[in-house]
């Protein structure tokens, strides 16, 4: 089918679905015998909505396309079949959802075509009933049968396919919208109970993304028909396809952090109304899991060796929790983290109603030991809209947790604190205030002693204390999971579940008015500060195309002599970047051995500031676990100075600035060229050509300043060395290296375990001096290709635009005079059509 010999890693689901759908579509589109332009220009706008705009899957979609068609073979019906061998029946039933699909296309769906699509569907050993469904709902008619749309409508849902590649989500995105709403669940899921008022606020958001989207859908047929007939560019097409897809694939992310043992687990139990999390009196969640909504309960193991597998929903406690005999004490259970093979598991239930309207919850293990807490932390925090930070009544604000919580606001502690703004996006749970109580069997709080005290200390972290920490009404909760939990079970109303509920509503307020509200704002200024880029260039076509026949030899070696300019534009950029950067690679590789070379002699002299209440003879594990927890730190505190002092602010910042500045005049000779060229029409290169160097974003990046950006290297240079196996190697070569000892050489033993400590150590961490410098160079190159993407997608789009205007010029000198005023009317409709959606969405938009 793609005429290349594919390798067996090639053939990806991705690659397989692609393959499937253009040969039904074809089928479909060849099964009356009549092939319509609506058919063709439906078949085009599928594919490129589908098909992800990265990667190699366009180019492999041409040739499949050509040859399913030159050799016909969706006439053979083992080809979908074989295709098809591997999909699940949600996958099935979404395929061929888009053959009814193109059916109804042209307003009719022909008996020809249903009876093609029976036969497919009978291939594909789906439900007839299921069948039945999709007839009736592409036809616009009434499902009687309501117990098979509600099946089909769970198989179809967007979180059937939320683990899986890129293109299947999209497709089911596409395929959501084109259905009635799922019969309304039952009316308990909206008492007090269960989040009232706030919930129907998620279900209003999610609604207004789902219409916006269906009118993207019709807004993308009108685009995509202009971009054929070269009225705009394809590039300006692609910026607003993506805008839509980013804000019907936008979710809101909730991460929970804190130590071990303070009660995460239980919350997110009371959250869901039952005991999935599993709680016990010693720390025993030792994975990362991600909580999402599904009518159907799933269960996905995410491996680091980039593997998954789904195991029975059963299963799920016992597949992230540390196991008892590891987790009775720090060490075991830092070991145990260590040598898990997994790297996160998604958990999907129907019970979680707080994120069925477009919300996840991130459940992190305890993180006040973790050997690789900055780099889970980071994982944690990365693109989180919203933090729950958890702490225990009992102990709250230990050394850790202030520790743990700077450490969120402030990554790798790279921003001085005078520079910290304070968060808005953290909300402080603070849990077990049960236990403060006197009376541990009164369900109803006392108000005074005990609390007050924890309640200052809290209030006086968060607010008080300058800089203030964080900011906004309702951040700070005093809670019982336990009991709020125990309230939901027994369906008993009390103090406990009402500031449950309290903090539940104050979560998604913050969610609704401030991510949720910047989120359609933003999309709301780019939609039509894009739609007013496409009326423009439907104009400046009519213009053109009005214009004297006489000049267009003229006009076109303007344009061709323009097009010159931005190419070697281009090319001047690409030497100049080029030889910046290997002159930057050059200055970072001597700052680091610079570095390198006194790094032993400091790592020495901090040594000596170690501290450890154990002793070699009675706990050698213990006290050597404790060392090298501290060599690491030291390790770490080193890496992190240089990455700061040094490599950021004396050899990469300095060379940054003096690329933007090359870019900044570059591209003012080439927005002055194109401003010239677009001379009388509207401000159109500032609002697209150039959007860029400017992007349009949908997302807020304000609320937590947690973009880590560069600042993540100092993290990735330190080896996971420095627990488990690392801790038996070191202990065995120190404990030989004690043996036989004197009475003398006992009063020096602590010296010389700290000295054989760090060499030991030392002799780890520059046996990767490879592998650091190489991640060096790639953090770098990271921050160049930023650059650089950015330049050359304005260069593209310009020589893009004038592409697109040399087409028209040829184009004009051949057409009647009869083809250009049925052109105009048409070129009229589009835009009164495009105008009629655009305000269709923005009074969306506006509820």
């Amino acid at each position: 089918m793609t005429g290349e010999d594919l390798k067996s890693e090639h053939v990806s689901p991705s690659v397989l679905f692609l393959a499937a759908i253009s040969t039904l579509l074809l089928k479909v589109m060849c099964a009356d015998g009549v092939v319509s332009e609506d058919e063709k220009r439906h078949f085009q706008t599928t594919l490129k909505q589908v098909i992800p705009s990265e990667g190699d899957l366009r180019r492999l979609a041409q040739s499949m396309v050509s040859r399913v068609n030159k050799q016909k073979l969706y006439n053979d019906p083992h080809t979908l079949q074989i295709l098809t061998s591997t999909f699940s029946q949600s996958e099935k039933l979404l395929l061929i959802s888009f053959g009814y699909q193109m059916s109804s296309i042209d307003g009719t769906m022909h008996v020809k075509e249903l009876k093609e699509l029976n036969k497919i569907g009978s291939y594909l050993n789906l439900n007839p009933d299921y069948l039945d469904v999709l007839e009736h709902t592409f036809k616009g008619e009434s499902v009687r049968n309501r117990t098979a749309l509600n099946k089909v409508r769970r198989l179809l849902d967007p979180s059937q396919f939320y683990d899986l590649e890129p293109i299947f989500k999209k497709a089911a995105s596409l395929i959501e919208d084109r259905f009635p709403q799922p019969e309304e669940e039952p009316a308990e899921v909206l008492t007090a109970e269960k989040g009232g008022n706030a919930y129907l606020k998620l279900a209003q958001l999610k609604k207004i993304k789902t219409q916006t989207s269906i009118q993207g859908y019709h807004y993308f047929q009108i685009l995509q028909s202009l971009c054929d007939e070269k009225v705009i560019p394809e590039e300006l097409l692609e910026t607003t396809r993506n805008l839509f897809n980013k804000l019907s694939d936008s979710h809101f992310r909730i991460s929970v952090i804190g130590s071990f043992s303070v009660g995460k687990s239980t919350l997110l139990n009371a959250l869901l109304g039952s005991k999935v999390q599993p709680v016990a009196a010693i720390p025993c969640t030792g994975v990362l899991s991600i909580l999402r909504y599904s009518q159907h309960p799933r269960v996905i193991c995410h491996y680091k060796d980039g593997t998954t597998e789904e195991i029975p929903f059963e299963a799920y406690q016992d597949k992230v929790k540390i196991a008892e005999s590891q987790s009775e004490t720090e060490a075991n259970r830092n070991q145990a983290l260590v040598n898990s093979s997994l790297e996160y598991v998604v958990f999907q239930t129907p019970d979680l109603e707080f994120c069925k309207h477009g919300a996840e919850i991130v459940d992190s293990p305890g993180l006040n030991e973790h050997p690789e807490r900055e780099k889970v932390t980071q994982q944690l925090i990365k693109e989180t809209d919203a933090i729950i930070f958890m702490i225990s009544a009992q102990q709250s604000l230990t050394a850790t947790e202030r520790e743990l919580f700077e450490q969120i606001r402030n990554p790798l502690n790279l921003i001085d604190d005078a520079d910290i703004q304070p968060a808005k996006n953290i909300f402080v749970v603070v849990n077990y205030m049960d236990l403060l109580d006197n009376d541990d069997d009164d369900d109803d709080y006392d108000s005074e002693g005990n609390t007050s005290a924890v309640k200052k200390r809290i209030k006086d972290f968060c607010f008080h204390e300058q800089p203030a920490r964080i900011s906004g009404d309702n951040r700070v909760h005093y809670l019982s999971a336990r009991k709020a939990l125990t309230a939901k079970l027994k369906n008993k109303d009390n103090q406990y579940l009402q500031d449950f509920n309290q903090f539940i509503q104050s979560l998604e307020d913050f969610l609704i008015d401030d991510r949720g509200g910047i989120q359609l704002e933003n999309f709301s200024s780019s939609f039509n500060s894009l739609m007013k880029s496409a009326l423009a260039k439907i104009q400046n076509y009519q213009t053109l195309q009005q214009s004297n026949l006489k000049n267009i030899e003229q006009e076109k070696k303007l344009i061709w002599d323009k097009m010159g300019e931005a190419a070697a534009c281009q090319v001047r950029f690409d030497e100049f970047v080029f030889e910046l950067y290997d002159e930057v690679v050059d200055l970072a590789a001597e700052s680091f051995e610079e570095w390198d070379a006194g790094l032993y002699e400091r790592v020495v002299v901090k040594s000596e500031q170690w501290i450890s209440e154990h002793q070699w003879l009675l706990s050698r594990d213990k006290l050597m676990a404790d060392y090298i927890r501290q060599f690491e730190a030291d390790l770490s505190d080193e890496t992190k100075t240089w990455v700061k002092q040094d490599l950021i602010e004396k050899v990469i910042n300095p060379k940054l600035e003096e690329l933007d500045s090359f870019i900044a005049k570059e591209l003012e000779l080439v927005k002055e060229k194109f401003k010239q060229h677009r001379s009388g029409e509207e401000d159109y290169a500032e609002s697209w050509v150039f959007s860029s160097v400017s992007p349009l974003k949908t997302d807020d990046d304000s609320g937590g300043g947690l973009n880590l950006g560069m600042v993540g290297l100092g993290l990735v240079m330190i080896p996971g060395l420095f627990f488990g196996p690392f801790l038996a190697t070191i202990a065995g070569i120190i404990g030989a290296g004690m043996a036989g000892f004197g009475a003398a050489g006992v009063f020096d033993i602590d010296g010389r375990i700290r000295r054989k400590l760090i060499e030991e150590g030392m002799k780890q961490f520059q046996n990767s001096e490879d592998d650091r410098l190489h991640k060096v160079g790639e953090a770098i190159r990271s921050e160049f290709t930023q650059r650089i993407d950015e330049f050359s997608e304005v260069i593209k789009n310009t020589l893009s635009v004038y592409e697109n205007d040399i087409e028209r010029l040829i184009k004009l000198n051949s057409q009647s005079k009869e083809q250009h005023t049925s052109e105009m009317e048409w070129l009229n409709q589009q835009r009164e059509r495009l105008q009629e959606i655009q305000q269709e969405i923005n009074q969306i938009l506006s509820v």
